[in-house]
C-alpha cells in the first residue's frame, strides 16, 4: 500500500499545477486543491476548514478511502468521477433510484401526475 501511495505522490508532483485534482470544499463549497491525506476524497480550500471538519469526517474517512473513485472538478469536464485504483470490468460503482418514474411506454396516454388515462387523445396529441 505504501508503494502505491508513493507512486501517487510522485505522479501528482510531476503534473503541472493546473492538472492537480480539484474539488469543492466540503465546508464552504469553494474551489479546493487540498484534500484529506488519508482517504483522498474530501477537498478543503484551507487548513482551517480541514481542521474544523475533522470531527465530522473522521467517522467516514476509512470507508471513503475504500471507494474506487473520487469526485473531482475540472474547468472543461465539470464535476466528474476519477478512478483511484483499477476497477475490474462489471464492478458496480453506483446504485441509484430513478429521479422520475412514469407509465410504461406501451400504455395509452396517461396523466403524468396521477396516471389516469386521458380520454380525449386528440386534445393531447402533438400532431
Amino acid at each position: 500500500m505504501q508503494k502505491e501511495e508513493a507512486k501517487e505522490e510522485e505522479y501528482k508532483k510531476s503534473r503541472p499545477p493546473e492538472h492537480r485534482p480539484k474539488g469543492d470544499c466540503v465546508v464552504c463549497g469553494h474551489l479546493a486543491r487540498t484534500f484529506c491525506s488519508s482517504c483522498k476524497h474530501v477537498f478543503y480550500c484551507s487548513r482551517e476548514h480541514q481542521r474544523s471538519h475533522w470531527r465530522t469526517h473522521k467517522e467516514d474517512c476509512v470507508a471513503m478511502g475504500r471507494l474506487p473513485y473520487r469526485v473531482e472538478r475540472d474547468d472543461v469536464l465539470g464535476r466528474h468521477l476519477v478512478a483511484t485504483r483499477d476497477i475490474p470490468a462489471g464492478t458496480l460503482i453506483l446504485n441509484e433510484l430513478p429521479i422520475v418514474v412514469g407509465p410504461r411506454q406501451l400504455s395509452k396516454p396517461v396523466c403524468l401526475g396521477c396516471h389516469k388515462e386521458l380520454k380525449d387523445e386528440k386534445r393531447y396529441s402533438r400532431v
